[in-house]
């Protein structure tokens, strides 16, 4: 979250993530990524949390974000169990999911999830 600020690429906020969860030895989940916010729940840009291709898109003041790290103790395979929502990992790993709404400001960032 700390990357968040106006002119911010979404490099800046997947390099910061990777960094953490690779620094854990936790494994990352691709195959879910963060992503803008709006009139749609899930909106462009994806978010993804490790660095992956061109993440040149740059963050503008008032933009909202939802930034969404998932890790796994162990690998990192993960699938969507029957009931078409439970996201499960393969190995019956632990994992975790955290997610915050962040609105870009000028100078930085507000949480909105956690006001």
């Amino acid at each position: 979250i700390s990357a968040v600020k106006d002119t911010a690429t979404i490099k800046d906020i997947s390099k910061n993530i990777e960094r953490v969860l690779k620094g854990a030895n936790l494994g990352i989940v691709k195959e879910f990524v963060g992503h803008g916010v709006g009139h749609r729940l899930h909106e462009e840009p994806n978010i993804p949390n490790y660095v992956n291709g061109s993440l040149s898109f740059e963050l503008l003041e008032g933009m909202t974000i939802a930034i969404e790290p998932m890790a796994i103790l162990g690998g990192e395979a993960v699938f969507i169990d029957n009931d078409g929502w439970t996201v499960k990992t393969k190995n019956d790993d632990m994992s975790a999911h955290f997610e915050d709404t962040i609105l870009v400001t000028k100078s930085g960032f507000e949480i909105l999830t956690r006001n």
